[in-house]
């Protein structure tokens, strides 16, 4: 048998390398920003009550998020604390699909701790645009799979850091009534809420 030169044997592997089928990754979520974080403000009243802060941990086609939602509601004059909500979470996602979701919760003084598979649902954790598309998402706090009618409202400015930007806005109706503006690249700009009391609850992208 001839011996291969160098030359023949890198022919050859490129050859093969060419001829090789591509296997090409998955696609990750649109919304996920160049920085990797997106930090929010909670304002009631005018107030901040809280934050939640979402950082994601791309690797290939394969995404860690984690979520953390601090929330604390006081009495006005006397400062004592009428509500509060924390909240901590990992999703693990491969490409567009969620595969799993652990999370725990502290809804007011009632503890919630899941670790559960994604079972094709979208989690309501809301930072996905694909949100307003999915029909049914998962509960975040029970994992409880929920009904989710969504309207366009339509094209609008927000603005974000003092800056305004193209957002589309959308209106979620059932369980969780929201109103979600997603910037054109599919970031969360900013999200709105009605609380028990009918106060507005906003959650500002800074």
């Amino acid at each position: 048998m001839k011996h291969l030169t160098s030359r023949r044997l890198a022919a050859l592997t490129l050859a093969l390398t060419l001829g090789a089928p591509m296997v090409a990754s998955a696609a990750l979520p649109s919304g996920i920003p160049a920085s990797g974080t997106l930090s929010y403000d909670v304002i009631r009243k005018g107030d901040k009550i809280g934050t939640e802060t979402i950082r994601f941990h791309p690797n290939g086609d394969a995404l860690s998020v984690e979520l953390s939602t601090d929330i604390s509601v006081k009495l006005p004059v006397v400062r004592v604390e009428a509500y509060r909500f924390h909240q901590k979470s990992t999703e693990s996602w491969k490409g567009e699909t969620l595969v799993s979701i652990a999370s725990k919760t502290d809804d007011n003084g009632k503890p919630h701790d899941i670790s559960m598979a994604g079972n094709g649902l979208v989690p309501a954790s809301l930072w996905n645009p694909a949100t307003v598309r999915a029909g049914t998402v998962m509960n975040t706090i029970d994992g409880h799979a929920m009904k989710l009618p969504v309207q366009k409202i339509g094209e609008e400015m927000v603005s974000v850091g003092g800056s305004q930007q193209h957002a589309t806005h959308y209106r979620t109706s059932g369980e969780l009534a929201r109103d979600l503006w997603y910037g054109m690249d599919g970031e969360l700009l900013k999200v709105t809420l009605k609380a028990d009391d009918g106060s507005e609850v906003e959650y500002d992208l800074h």
